[in-house]
């Protein structure tokens, strides 16, 4: 009996421990339509603008940059909103691979591939990619 009670102690003491030390913020900041953007988001999408641009973090311009993932991040709900409204579901995976592979090459990150790259960068490549598709 005591060992069950012991037992219970410490899966309790294991989730209350790891929980108390988790950091993200996830602060909401607009709301379009039933999808809500939030500061995460925010901040991904600044280091995917950093990511394709190549460059790293400048604290001066960190706030223009935050504005332009803002809009950014509006118009791809927007797109998805009416993606969704219209039942849309299908695009050319073709027009997807070669997209992918132009901007490797241009980017110079071909031998690495953009995936990688983006892990340089804390970007999220699952979230590029199907703003890629949004858009195709």
């Amino acid at each position: 009996m005591r060992k069950k009670y012991f037992f219970f102690f410490i899966i309790v003491f294991i989730f209350v421990y790891n929980n108390s030390y988790s950091n993200i913020e996830e602060r909401i900041v607009a709301k379009i339509g039933n999808n809500i953007i939030t500061k995460y988001d925010i901040m991904n999408e600044v280091n995917t603008i950093l990511a394709l641009s190549n460059k790293q973090a400048n604290q001066n311009e960190l706030s223009y940059l935050q504005n332009i993932a803002f809009n950014k991040l509006k118009k791809k709900l927007i797109k998805e909103n009416e993606i969704n409204k219209y039942k849309i579901t299908k695009y050319n995976k073709g027009d997807l691979n070669n997209y992918i592979l132009k901007l490797e090459n241009n980017m110079g990150v071909k031998n690495i591939g953009l995936e990688k790259h983006f892990e340089k960068y804390k970007a999220n490549y699952e979230e590029f990619i199907k703003s890629v598709i949004i858009n195709l």
